[in-house]
């Protein structure tokens, strides 16, 4: 059992270490803890009353014989204490659960009829929570054994015997469904569709968080460690029915079973990381190309606006020097003309600059009213919008934002306009859950050919012909959604639909 601990303790690093920016891991790595915190006090238990000795297998046996030497000799306690420490231990582990689902929950749509939490839920977790810790904690088994040894009769004796059985068996029963929940839920949300497009990665966690929760029940409340009636009888305390020598599954097959599982668990936590870090070099190197090409139209501006500068010089001195009237009119109409564009070009500059947002309250819904007001709609086009009734108030740039979404929609309008179909129709979508605000915008155009989809985030990459666009429209809409920490999704299927979905934190203020 030792080398398991040992197992689950160089897990608990490795999803530190490879995941410490991912709430998931963070969460998965304090529940494998918990269980190798309260499979140490299993060990020190049986080492206390029972003959810890293994199988001599090849390198498996002398290990967990050594990695036990080495616990026995740095943890000394009393049995009443490893019992609390074993009930904290589990506690902790179903605190775990309730962090996990409620980080989940946080990417859950809300329902209007249902959108606020309800506080009697997490008052009956709290209470079971408590009521598992004060059930097996060592002072109830005490009080069970004096009152049923000071009966004066055999048959209130046997009554209070079997009620003891019973509530230990419901209370096994609560917490097989306790662990069966979170991964119930999970399947339920995704089931009703009422996750954002998150869904397939969280998905992916009720593989790994079903094993985990069935080996805890497996091991602590079935088979030789689950908590005995009959100890409490004979010796007062919630403990198993003690072997008198470590059986030969925990000593030699448990490690390898162990590390099965783990692997089990760890291939699909790792490819929601991989997903993770693909997009955060993918944004890096947006990032890259966009302050590139920014840096070269800044540049060329900056010529043109030196170019008609000397033209705006030259044009007055030839105004002072000439007194004719055509040639007047001529140069007063060129220096207009020049004036005109070095404001332009002046904004132009002004609006090019590095992505550096600054964030203040704003209306959301508001600033995707405004983005409509900003394209030119077909009479026409439809506008479908199922948007909340309240106020939605974030922190963002309300230029940047704006002017993001302003793209989003000109794609679309251009996207019917090549398909030309029967019913144009552009569906804008805004939803909330706790954690994020969920905003798409579908189209019944073209769609986006399967070849070039997952490359439309990139710049210089269009549908559109050369010389109407230069495919940097959804290259700027990724940098600005990536600079207020949001995430966005493009699905289209060619020549029937295009949607981009779009997630943004509610509560964080960004700078």
């Amino acid at each position: 059992m030792s080398l398991t601990i040992l197992l689950l303790l160089l897990f608990t690093v490795l999803l530190l270490l490879y995941g410490w920016r991912s709430k998931y891991f963070l969460l998965f790595a304090f529940l494998v803890f918990s269980t190798a915190f309260s499979m140490l006090t299993l060990m020190m238990d049986i080492a206390r009353n029972s003959n810890y000795v293994v199988q001599d297998v090849f390198l498996i046996g002398p290990l967990e014989t050594r990695l036990y030497a080495l616990c026995r000799l740095l943890l000394r306690f009393p049995l009443s204490t490893l019992l609390i420490l074993r009930n904290t231990g589990i506690v902790a582990y179903f605190g775990g659960i309730v962090c996990f689902v409620l980080t989940f929950s946080g990417s859950a749509r809300f329902d209007q009829e249902n959108s606020r939490r309800q506080p009697w839920q997490y008052i009956l977790i709290g209470l079971f929570l408590l009521l598992f810790f004060l059930f097996y904690h060592p002072q109830t088994a005490y009080g069970f054994y004096r009152w049923i040894h000071t009966l004066p009769s055999e048959g209130e004796r046997h009554s209070t015997i079997t009620l003891l059985h019973i509530l230990n068996t419901l209370m096994t029963g609560c917490v097989f469904a306790y662990l069966l929940w979170p991964v119930l839920y999970l399947l339920y949300v995704w089931h009703r569709g009422r996750t954002t497009f998150l869904a397939h990665y969280l998905l992916h966690l009720a593989v790994p968080f079903l094993i985990l929760n069935i080996s805890f029940f497996t091991l602590f409340f079935t088979g030789i460690f689950r908590p005995s009636c009959e100890d409490v009888l004979q010796n007062g305390f919630w403990r198993f029915s003690m072997p008198t020598r470590m059986p030969v599954f925990h000593s030699t097959v448990l490690p390898i079973v162990s590390f099965i599982v783990l692997v089990t668990m760890f291939i699909p936590l790792m490819r929601l990381h991989a997903d993770y870090a693909l997009n955060f070099f993918k944004s890096r190197g947006i990032r890259r190309n966009l302050d590139a090409l920014y840096s070269n139209v800044r540049n060329v501006m900056h010529s043109e606006k030196n170019l008609l500068f000397s033209i705006r010089i030259l044009a007055q001195d030839a105004l002072d020097q000439e007194d004719i009237t055509i040639k007047e009119e001529k140069l007063n109409k060129i220096i207009d003309i020049c004036n005109e564009s070095m404001d332009n070009l002046a904004q132009t500059l002004n609006n090019a600059h590095e992505m550096s947002v600054s964030t203040m309250r704003n209306d959301f819904i508001q600033a995707v009213e405004t983005a409509i007001s900003q394209v030119q709609i077909p009479p026409n086009v439809r506008i479908v919008r199922s948007f909340p009734s309240e106020t939605l108030l974030l922190f963002f740039d309300l230029y940047h934002m704006t002017h993001a979404i302003s793209n989003v929609l000109s794609n679309s309008l251009d996207a019917l306009d090549a398909a030309k179909p029967e019913s144009p129709e552009i569906r804008l979508d805004i939803f909330t859950s706790r954690s994020w605000v969920y905003f798409s915008v579908w189209d019944n155009g073209c769609g986006i050919p399967p070849k070039i989809l997952h490359k439309v985030e990139q710049p210089y990459v269009s549908t559109k012909k050369k010389k109407n666009s230069w495919g940097i429209g959804l290259s700027y809409v990724f940098n600005v959604i990536r600079a207020h920490y949001g995430q966005m999704h493009i699905s289209s299927k060619q020549n029937e639909y295009t949607r981009v979905e779009i997630l943004l934190p509610r509560s964080r203020k960004r700078r």
